[in-house]
């Protein structure tokens, strides 16, 4: 999953990554994270890879970076953990201020609270 969170972003973030990133993504939060320990998600909304808000799509791949197999070292997931955390994060902070919240962007909130949880448990 080593793609740049600039490429995903433009001004109002909707720039898309390529579906096969956020399949590989919401494939992995599937069989690693979901349901651990909330389900956070509906599971056929999920897996529906056009329809997602930018900060979920971004708290996800911060999250799932540590279990990808694309062979990046723990430095590099390390660093794509913190881009994509901290890109989502400003979405969600964006989006509290101008009171444009919807469910994922709570959904986003919690997953970037495991990712910061899980960050602390591998330092």
């Amino acid at each position: 999953i080593i793609v740049s969170a600039q490429q995903y972003l433009t001004v109002i973030g909707r720039e898309m990554l390529p579906n096969s990133v956020v399949t590989t993504a919401i494939n992995l939060y599937a069989l690693y994270c979901h349901c651990q320990p909330l389900p956070l998600v509906q599971e056929d909304l999920f897996f529906d890879v056009e329809n997602h808000s930018p900060e979920l799509v971004l708290a996800v791949i911060a999250l799932t970076a540590r279990v990808s197999e694309d062979g990046s070292s723990h430095e590099t997931s390390d660093q794509i953990i913190k881009e994509y955390s901290s890109s989502a994060q400003a979405i969600v902070t964006r989006r509290i201020a101008e009171g444009t919240t919807e469910l994922s962007t709570l959904q986003a909130l919690c997953l970037l609270s495991l990712v910061d949880l899980s960050c602390e448990f591998f330092a």
